[in-house]
């Protein structure tokens, strides 16, 4: 007569299934949470290069203005010196909720979450110099902290130095 194992190998593999799966969701947890951690810092980087190449293009390109309207935007007259009466032309370009959001398009700021119509990031862009606030060109009201700061430093026709700062959020 032969002794039977049956009952030991069902133990046996109900023990290395439940193992199994154990090991299978708690690597499927730890993916999930490092491909979070890194889709936020690849946000946080792709932001952080958007506003460095809109400062360059704002204190580096001289721009084509019509009527008050950037055909091109950019504020320089001659590298490293900021034209006043471009930042004046930006300032009230800005003021405007439907020139804002043109603006926006312009940087190619625009975003698409889940949704057929267009979202756009938030901007700020602030000229500031020992005077004070030259340009503050943003949206009503804005997050306290920033995704991106990108920062540059100009002059203006008197020779003062500008901070040209863009905030992306």
């Amino acid at each position: 007569m032969k002794k039977s194992v049956k009952g030991q190998m069902i133990f046996e593999f109900i023990v290395a299934a439940v193992l199994f799966i154990g090991i299978i969701i708690y690597v499927i947890n730890h993916m999930s949470y490092n491909v979070s951690v890194f889709s936020e810092d690849f946000y946080t980087n792709k932001l952080e290069n958007k506003a460095a190449q809109i400062v360059e293009l704002l204190v580096r390109n001289e721009g084509m203005w019509s009527g008050g309207e950037p055909q091109i935007i950019g504020l320089s007259e001659q590298w490293p010196v900021l034209n006043y009466s471009k930042i004046m032309m930006l300032k009230d370009y800005c003021s405007n909720p439907e020139n804002y959001a043109r603006l926006l398009n312009d940087f190619g700021l625009e975003k698409r979450i889940f949704s057929i119509t267009p979202e756009y990031l938030e901007m700020r862009i602030l000229v500031s110099g020992d005077a004070g606030t030259v340009l503050d060109c943003k949206a009503g009201s804005l997050p306290d902290k920033p995704k991106a700061i990108a920062k540059r430093y100009a002059l203006n026709e008197s020779g003062e130095i500008l901070t040209v700062s863009v905030w992306l959020w």
